[in-house]
């Protein structure tokens, strides 16, 4: 393989199948528990993409195109059969992976010229792995980083080569961090090498409801968040129904529970009354803040939500003040008794908050 220069190599765009959230030629990963609709959302995508009908977000779709299902867990014909006929799947245009009792399940990366060939049989649009530790072979250690990414670079390989947006579902860990990035099972090589990751939670404040995020996207913004809900018709198999935009990111549904929400809300409606009529110095914030029995970590994602800007200055040896500002307000030689103090606070006025890493994130209203 010969080194090049850059400019000796012609700039590709980026091709999406579903644009933001699904781009052809890579791998995308969805993290989630059990229960929460994973292989629903996959097959409505299926669905959408047979039929060329738009997304979930509005965007439109393109040409019919056929995907490929390999489902160890729902079986082929009681399962996914009558879950991709609700969505109103063009089900000609969907291969699927039935196996034979006692068979062994397609391994990868053992086995990948068998998924490559249907793939290239088909021209599959959209591959589903569900779930991808189901498919690994029995070599593949899938709490080793390393094991992991060599597993998975001949799939991502495979992707590129035929143009198609190969999905991995896995499921969460037993952890309570709030990172997405770390939640998903085993190794974070999974995460590592999908270029879009997805993640699915329920909505923390109507228990029917469920939320799409975006933790990860490497080849654009992240986007938005999507509710949707799962209902079954008395005719008809479980389908997801969307249910437009959610406020919520993978942050909030993973802190999950309202109460903590709750104490966020009230930490910022503190915040804006301390300080409505100027900024005020951290000692005179938290003494009072003691009161209303906050927490320090607490306080302080409230202020990030609330773009509160925190800022240190210096007048002297033991001159020092830490304010804390409204982005709405400005310094005045008023605020301070210090004037080597004022001075500093009127040139850092535009300074930006310094962020602190936070486990979640009050969101703001709709």
């Amino acid at each position: 393989m010969p080194f090049l220069t850059l400019d000796q190599l012609p700039a590709l765009e980026v091709r999406w199948l579903w644009p933001g959230r699904l781009a052809s030629g890579h791998l995308a990963i969805l993290d989630g528990d059990p229960g929460l609709g994973k292989s629903l959302l996959s097959l409505d995508l299926c669905a959408r993409i047979t039929t060329g009908r738009p997304f979930p977000d509005g965007s439109p779709g393109g040409e019919p195109a056929s995907v490929i299902v390999l489902n160890a867990e729902d079986g082929a014909r009681d399962t996914v059969h009558g879950r991709l006929r609700a969505a109103g799947a063009d089900l000609a245009r969907v291969q699927v992976y039935e196996r034979i009792p006692g068979e062994e399940f397609l391994r990868l990366p053992g086995q990948l010229h068998r998924l490559e060939d249907a793939i290239a049989a088909s021209c599959a649009r959209y591959v589903v792995l569900d779930p991808i530790m189901s498919f690994l072979d029995a070599k593949v250690n899938p709490a080793s980083d390393h094991s992991v990414r060599a597993a998975l670079a001949p799939l991502a390989d495979l992707a590129q080569t035929h143009g198609c947006a190969i999905q991995l579902i896995r499921h969460l860990n037993k952890s309570s961090g709030t990172n997405a990035l770390y939640r998903g099972l085993c190794s974070i090589g999974f995460i590592a090498s999908c270029r879009v990751a997805w993640l699915v939670a329920r909505d923390p404040y109507r228990g029917k409801q469920f939320v799409l995020t975006q933790p990860k996207n490497n080849l654009d913004p992240p986007q938005v968040s999507l509710a949707y809900a799962i209902e079954t018709a008395a005719s008809t198999a479980a389908h997801i129904v969307w249910k437009g935009v959610s406020t919520f990111d993978d942050h909030d549904v993973l802190v999950g529970t309202p109460q903590r929400f709750h104490m966020r809300r009230r930490a910022q409606e503190f915040l804006l009354n301390f300080l409505k009529d100027g900024p005020r110095p951290t000692c005179e914030i938290w003494a009072a803040a003691q009161a209303h029995r906050f927490s320090r970590a607490t306080l302080d994602r409230a202020r990030v939500s609330l773009d509160i800007t925190s800022t240190r200055v210096h007048g002297g040896k033991r001159e020092q003040a830490n304010y804390w500002v409204l982005p709405t307000q400005k310094f005045t030689a008023a605020i301070c008794d210090l004037p080597e103090l004022a001075e500093q606070l009127r040139k850092q006025q535009h300074a930006r908050p310094r962020l602190t890493p936070l486990d979640d994130v009050e969101p703001r209203p709709a």
